[in-house]
């Protein structure tokens, strides 16, 4: 029950999800309201409409107008009006012009209307000859005015407004119909294109999709920033203010449970985790305290370049050759409190060593002398290397890219992760387009309130 209310969506997820791809929608609408205008300019005719007017007069006492004669008024203008549809003037107006078209065709192109609380009769042709139509209205004008003074001889029946040759199409209003018509089947079948897109679009794209999909916390999010961005050199931009926050979630994170070393990974290559490390620990340093950054990723280690360092010696000569890890630790120029262990020159049985005794040692005892480690390493789903030193740290935290991680792929490096127990403190979503300041917010706050919520299921 739980699982399905988790899938649904609000009127809000919906906008979202239009407005994500606005620009097929938009495409589509105008695809198909130029489609409408092709096809309206293609079949469409010429249609043209013009009207004649007559005032039946009859002279009345005062006394007369009371309700009654007023309905018997009313009702002998229903009357001439019938008589001004009737076969018998419309026969006699089709044999007066000598006109081509049959009875019914000519009775469906005149429309008669009494106007509403007077004596006016109304009455309109319609068709695709201009000068025919006037031509017809004026006659059945001139007809049924004869007819309705044989039937009524105390009427008084005069023409008020005689047809003219209309010069504009009528058929304008139809167009412009048609045409909204085709723009909101456009806009309908955009946004099914969209939605059917979103449903076979297995990418994260947002917080809100990660906690749908995972009973894991959302701990921070991050600006997609340029791929060399330093925090201490952006101090004042909006990513640092992510990183900010984030640090405050990963500060809660370690004083509920304890914990001193965390691993940072991925689940795909190139999402920015070895980035990451490197401006949760230079954040971490500025304010809370002796941080050492460990790069983890022996295979391809990248944290030497974000400091200019050399990487001659560092964790795997640590490890393979007993060197003390005091020996081959940088300090960072720009912040006292933040030394960095880079990696090492490459080597083969990298997850043998980062899962071996030595590593867990090694950790056991830089903990007595740092405040927090942050370990940068593999992605999850490239080498067993991140899987395997796991199991040597307090938590790990997992980065994925907006846009760009599958669903299927955090799956599986969650699974991995579970089958050694791994200890997943949350993730953290990278590479968000962030166009309005409160868009984090949310999320930031939402690691206190499911800490609160699993707090409260524990007491229950």
């Amino acid at each position: 029950m739980g699982g399905k209310k988790m899938e649904e969506l609000t009127l809000r997820d919906y906008f979202s999800i239009v407005h994500r791809r606005k620009w097929l929608v938009i495409f589509t609408t105008i695809i198909f309201i130029l489609a409408g205008v092709v096809i309206n300019s293609f079949n469409s005719e010429q249609i043209y409409k013009t009207y004649t007017s007559l005032i039946v007069n009859e002279t009345k006492n005062n006394n007369d107008l009371d309700n009654n004669q007023k309905y018997l008024d009313q009702k002998f203008m229903n009357t001439y009006s019938e008589i001004v549809k009737s076969k018998l003037v419309i026969n006699e107006v089709k044999k007066n012009l000598n006109l081509d078209s049959s009875i019914k065709k000519l009775s469906e192109s005149i429309n008669v209307d009494v106007v509403s609380d007077t004596d006016v009769i109304k009455i309109e042709v319609v068709g695709n000859d201009p000068e025919q139509i006037a031509r017809i209205a004026n006659e059945i004008s001139k007809v049924s005015m004869k007819h309705i003074k044989k039937m009524s001889d105390s009427k008084d029946i005069t023409v008020i407004d005689k047809a003219q040759v209309p010069d504009l199409k009528t058929n304008l209003e139809s167009d412009i119909k048609d045409i909204i018509i085709h723009g909101i089947i456009g806009l309908l079948v955009g946004s099914s294109i969209v939605f059917l897109l979103e449903h076979l679009d297995k990418r994260i794209k947002s917080p809100k999709d990660l906690e749908k999909k995972f009973n894991i916390p959302v701990i921070g999010v991050i600006q997609k920033v340029e791929e060399n961005f330093m925090m201490d050199k952006n101090l004042n931009s909006f990513a640092a203010e992510n990183y900010r926050n984030l640090m405050i979630n990963i500060d809660a994170i370690q004083s509920r449970n304890g914990i001193k070393s965390v691993l940072i990974t991925s689940f795909n290559p190139n999402e920015g985790n070895s980035l990451i490390s490197t401006n949760i620990a230079s954040t971490i340093a500025r304010t809370k305290g002796k941080v050492l950054l460990i790069d983890g990723n022996l295979k391809k280690p990248k944290i030497h370049t974000y400091f200019k360092l050399k990487n001659d010696y560092g964790l795997s000569n640590v490890l393979n050759e007993n060197i003390d890890y005091r020996e081959v630790i940088y300090e960072d120029k720009s912040e006292k409190n933040l030394h960095v262990l880079t990696s090492g020159l490459p080597i083969f049985n990298s997850a043998e060593l980062l899962s071996s005794r030595n590593m867990k040692d090694l950790l056991e005892e830089i903990s007595k002398e740092y405040d927090t480690i942050i370990i940068d390493s593999p992605s999850v789903g490239g080498v067993t290397d991140s899987v395997a030193l796991s199991t040597n740290v307090d938590g790990t935290i997992l980065v994925c890219s907006a846009g760009e991680t599958d669903i299927d792929d955090i799956k599986k490096g969650k699974e991995l992760l579970d089958k050694v127990n791994a200890n997943i403190l949350g993730i953290i979503l990278d590479k968000v387009i962030i166009k309005n300041d409160n868009y984090y917010k949310y999320y930031y706050n939402n690691y206190s309130y499911y800490n609160d919520r699993k707090e409260e299921k524990e007491l229950v």
